[in-house]
């Protein structure tokens, strides 16, 4: 998928999940919220979230070791 090697740690349920709260805080963010402060945290986390999504890492995922893509085998 990419030109370069990337390890991929969003898959499955996890990037679905993202997707959708993703979304809700972009919809919220533009049509429900009336504070500056609500409209440009929920947009900045709604934008992070797609952005995860989009390309399959997190960066918090890599930090705390979890990987939603690559099962464990036994």
């Amino acid at each position: 998928m990419y030109p370069f090697d990337i390890d991929e740690n969003v898959c499955g349920a996890d990037r679905v999940l993202r997707l959708v709260i993703g979304t809700v805080l972009g919809g919220l963010g533009i049509f429900y919220f009336e504070k500056t402060l609500f409209v440009v945290l929920s947009l900045l986390l709604s934008f992070i979230l797609l952005l995860n999504v989009v390309t399959n890492r997190c960066k918090v995922n890599e930090i705390w070791g979890l990987d939603s893509c690559h099962e464990r085998e036994a």
